[in-house]
C-alpha cells in the first residue's frame, strides 16, 4: 500500500535527528548537506520544522525533468529518481512548490526523498513524532 510522509511541525524541536539518519541511510555518512529532508528555522527562537518531499499530486518536479529522470512509483507513493539518466539542470529543483528538493553541491544532482523503499529512515529516529508515514 502506498504511504506518504506527512509532516507535523509544531512537533519539531529542530534535533535534526531525520537529517542525520536520511544522511547516514543514503550515503553512509552523518552530513545533513547529503540528507533529502532539512530542519528549516524560520524565527531563531522558536519555529524549526522539516521540509522535504511530501510525493504532492501536482508532481512539479517529474513534470519539470526534461530527460525523465524521475517518475512517481506506484507501490510506494514515492518519486523516485534515475541518477544515471539525470542531467543535474535543477529544473525539478526549481519547479518544486514546496521548496523540498536541493541540489547536491558535489555531484550536482538533486536530493529528492524516496520515502526509502516505503519505509522512511527519518520516521524513525524523529523523537517527537514531528514525521510519520501514512497509508494512502
Amino acid at each position: 500500500m502506498p504511504i506518504k510522509l506527512e509532516i507535523h511541525p509544531e512537533k519539531c524541536v529542530g534535533c535534526r535527528s531525520c537529517e542525520l539518519a536520511c544522511s547516514f541511510k543514503k550515503t553512509g555518512v552523518f552530513s545533513p548537506s547529503q540528507s533529502r529532508i532539512s530542519v528549516t528555522i524560520s524565527n531563531p527562537r522558536t519555529i524549526m520544522y522539516p521540509v522535504a518531499c511530501i510525493q504532492c499530486v501536482e508532481q512539479s518536479c517529474v513534470k519539470a525533468c526534461p530527460v525523465g529522470a524521475l517518475r512517481k512509483d506506484e507501490v510506494t507513493n514515492a518519486i523516485v529518481f534515475d541518477r544515471d539518466i539525470c542531467t543535474g539542470c535543477g529544473l525539478c529543483v526549481k519547479s518544486c512548490p514546496y521548496s523540498a528538493i536541493r541540489m547536491d553541491e558535489r555531484s550536482r544532482k538533486p536530493l529528492i526523498c524516496d520515502l526509502c523503499g516505503g519505509d522512511p529512515e527519518c520516521v524513525k529516529w524523529c523523537p517527537t513524532a514531528a514525521l510519520e508515514a501514512k497509508r494512502v
